[in-house]
């Protein structure tokens, strides 16, 4: 069981083992849409048509490998683009559940984790676990909640409150599929034929520069998180400034927070890596702040393992 209070922060990277693109993926996915798939029931197909078509092709010359950024640069294709954005996200639930296995199941080893020294279901309301992630995807509270239900002879609700107590904070928002609040079935593929209510429900998805958007109720919830943990773990994770601000990373690296930290940084490049942590840290010498606390692989590792071997090779999740 997880006994130590836990947080873990959570990136694209973090979804992608489960179907879900990373930035330039979900660009290319966008780039990808043809109206006659997507608005063949819609009445008004030609102007869909066209609307998809100007967006598409303002987005492909832009160059843009972030959907956050030109959606910023493009108020009058927000509503529009927000609307792809959902039926991608939700597209790649059904894909993932009829086609796919992960490549690397990293919540596998967190609910293996979970439910270690458990004799029964009721033992597992002992774990200490928060999350934050930053992606629109509820994957992890359906496999959390699948599982549950699978493993366990115990009441819906039983499942229900299982999931509801790993308090998983969408900071952007989510596609409203969560198993305790969610409107809709996960990986239950979208009418696209009901443009308005789609396109209703995408609103709620906010992009990284539209941080004075998020409800005040889950920037509370985050400042309890952040205020929470004994330690931090964090997975596919990008470091953005916007992302870092908006969650007040800095704070548990403080020499005042006694925590633990578990940093990941797959597949980013020294030099990037090197920039990153400089922001984090506020100062050029960042150095010792970043080898010298236990729990960290050196840089050079961090940037070449997954999330399920830096799970294995950190020991993170164990107490």
């Amino acid at each position: 069981m997880i006994r130590k209070k836990t947080l873990l922060i959570l990136g694209a990277g973090a979804s992608y083992p489960y179907g879900f693109p990373l930035g330039a993926g979900l660009i290319t996915r966008l780039l990808s849409y043809q109206a006659r798939d997507i608005f063949v029931n819609d009445g008004n197909y030609d102007y869909r048509s066209t609307q998809l078509h100007q967006f598409q092709t303002r987005l492909k010359l832009s160059r843009s490998s972030s959907i956050d950024y030109f959606l910023n640069q493009h108020p009058d294709l927000a509503e529009f683009g927000k609307f792809l954005v959902y039926i991608s996200i939700t597209g790649c639930e059904s894909e993932y559940i009829h086609t796919n296995e992960p490549n690397e199941d990293w919540y596998a080893r967190v609910w293996d984790q979970l439910r270690e020294g458990a004799n029964k279901w009721q033992d597992l309301k002992a774990n200490q676990l928060k999350v934050i992630t930053f992606n629109y995807d509820n994957s992890i509270e359906n496999y959390m909640f699948e599982a549950f239900t699978n493993m366990y002879q115990a009441p819906a609700l039983g499942a229900l409150d299982f999931v509801s107590r790993l308090n998983v904070i969408h900071v952007f928002g989510d596609t409203s599929a969560s198993p305790v609040d969610g409107v809709r079935k996960y990986g239950e593929p979208v009418r696209i034929e009901d443009f308005e209510l789609t396109t209703e429900r995408a609103q709620s998805l906010l992009t990284i520069h539209e941080r004075s958007k998020v409800h005040d109720k889950v920037m509370n919830e985050i400042e309890l998180a952040m205020q929470w943990p004994d330690k931090v773990i964090v997975l596919g994770f990008g470091f953005h400034t916007e992302n870092i601000d908006i969650i007040d990373l800095p704070r548990v690296i403080k020499p005042d927070f006694k925590c633990d930290r578990y940093f990941s940084a797959r597949g980013m490049s020294m030099s990037t890596m090197d920039s990153k942590m400089k922001y984090l840290y506020r100062n050029e010498n960042f150095r010792n702040g970043w080898e010298v606390p236990t729990h960290y692989l050196p840089v050079d590792q961090v940037a070449n393992h997954g999330n399920n071997k830096f799970l294995e090779l950190t020991g993170a999740l164990f107490d």
